[in-house]
């Protein structure tokens, strides 16, 4: 509960939309239902606050390691309230959303992995190391893979110790 209670609160410190829990992780969405010009931005901070919250978990003594993989995508999706009379629940659903819970499984232990659209929508692309593109469930074509450099991380984990 303490882990995913410090990546929720990750997630609304970016004004991202906490969707659903699921097992041991969570889906957010940055964009809708409120839009911002860098929700792309956004979602990469999150990811590395995320990981910092991780980070100062695992240094905390008598604790187990946890290991956390991000994975983040951009896209068109249909946003809103789905369900039936009887349940219903705001969430996103479409491509750009299974392509992002399929970079989060490939994901490895404090590892960010974005696809092409949301480096696109980044003005400063130099965060992102170009990984070989990768077959996915659902997909004729491999798709393009992203990872936010460890020297980001550095430097985001440095800066927020200072604050």
């Amino acid at each position: 509960n303490h882990v995913l209670g410090e990546m929720a609160d990750a997630v609304l410190a970016w004004e991202g939309t906490l969707d659903k829990f699921l097992g041991d992780g969570l889906m957010a969405v940055f964009g809708a239902p409120v839009h911002h010009d860098d929700d792309a931005r956004r979602a990469i901070e999150a990811a590395l606050q995320m990981l910092e919250a991780v980070r100062l978990r695992n240094e905390l003594p008598g604790m187990r390691t946890l290991e956390v993989g991000i994975g983040i995508n951009s896209g068109m999706v249909v946003a809103g309230s789905l369900g039936n009379s009887r349940r219903t629940e705001y969430t996103v659903i479409g491509d750009a959303v299974n392509v992002a819970a399929r970079l989060c499984a490939l994901s490895g232990p404090g590892e960010i992995l974005v696809g092409e659209r949301t480096v696109k929508l980044l003005d400063d692309t130099s965060q992102f190391e170009e990984l070989a593109p990768v077959r996915l469930k659902g997909k004729a074509q491999p798709v393009p893979l992203f990872r936010v450099t460890p020297e980001t991380v550095e430097v985001r984990v440095a800066g927020s110790r200072r604050s």
